[in-house]
């Protein structure tokens, strides 16, 4: 029999929940294993505490004072879990009634996989994410949609936060999610499992919906989501970044991808972001030291990996 944790974070979440949970059970009912579904509730200040406790097994609410952030409150979520795969969701979801056996197939049967992701529309039907590659392109690490739908098991980079099923042991071995890394904690956690010698999946049989920056948009401006997503990717390069030429030709091409940035956006924002992120430049340079001695690939062979294999063969 099956089995998972589910978690999710949630914060004023209420229509997006009675949306996702009822979506999320029928799917359970429908795969028959044991399963747990664990909200965590970032200090709401709608009903939604109430709604999740009014519902009963196998729902259960991890209710906060205060929000905490989506990573802080998916590794919350994941120490209270009772099983050995985790699967990570957001609550602007909905799912098609099958989208669980073949994420918790994968895990049982490759033994090598630490994650895998579903294939995502939006809630127009529209086709939003599946498999994702990386390159730097003027020394900057950019992430690249593969916008090709797989019918198989692939590779991908890494799996979406809104979507991705884990195992447990590999997730805690890692740490769980780097809170200080918001918008980059999906990528960082992905990346990282690749360089411990593990491999990320994408299952396109499993079929999810979700709505997209449901949460954030009442948190963050536009302008506000960008500065924090340009900010941390600077900020996963000099945490992740060990392979020495490209480290060499990130720092030369630098204030060429910075001119670039900051022209095409036409905004300051490139510029500022990255002032932001060389305040905390030492913290992640410290982190950088502790996955090298752990790293048992290359970002080279990764990067190549990922770009020349598709299919999961075997």
């Amino acid at each position: 029999m099956s089995s998972s944790s589910i978690i999710i974070p949630n914060y004023n979440g209420l229509s997006l929940l009675q949306r996702c949970i009822p979506s999320l059970l029928d799917a359970l009912k429908r795969d028959g294993g044991a399963h747990e579904i664990i909200v965590v509730d970032n200090g709401s200040t709608d009903d939604s505490a109430g709604y999740l406790q009014q519902l009963g097994a196998p729902v259960q609410a991890l209710v906060l004072k205060e929000n905490i952030g989506f990573a802080r409150a998916c590794n919350v979520g994941a120490a209270a879990a009772q099983h050995e795969t985790l699967v990570f969701l957001n609550n602007d979801m909905y799912f098609d009634p099958q989208f669980l056996g073949p994420l918790l197939t994968t895990l049982q049967q490759c033994p090598e996989v630490f994650a895998v992701s579903s294939r995502m529309f939006d809630w127009e039907n529209r086709f939003q994410l599946g498999r994702v590659m990386g390159r730097f392109i003027l020394g900057s690490f950019q992430i690249e949609a593969d916008r090709r739908q797989y019918e198989r098991l692939c590779y991908t980079l890494y799996t979406s936060g809104a979507i991705s099923a884990v195992d447990r042991a590999r997730f805690q071995a890692l740490g769980g999610f780097d809170e200080s890394l918001y918008v980059y904690e999906d990528v960082d956690l992905g990346y990282r499992a690749w360089k411990r010698g593990w491999v990320v999946c994408h299952e396109p049989r499993s079929v999810v919906y979700h709505k997209g920056r449901a949460t954030s948009k009442a948190l963050f401006s536009h302008h506000r989501y960008l500065a924090i997503n340009l900010k941390n990717r600077f900020c996963f390069m000099w945490k992740n970044l060990t392979d020495p030429d490209i480290e060499r030709r990130y720092w030369r091409l630098l204030p060429l991808s910075l001119a670039y940035l900051t022209v095409r956006m036409h905004s300051p924002a490139p510029l500022l972001a990255f002032r932001d992120a060389l305040k905390e430049r030492k913290h992640f340079s410290q982190k950088r030291e502790q996955e090298k001695q752990l790293a048992v690939r290359t970002d080279r062979e990764i990067l190549q990996f990922v770009k020349d294999h598709v299919y999961v063969t075997g």
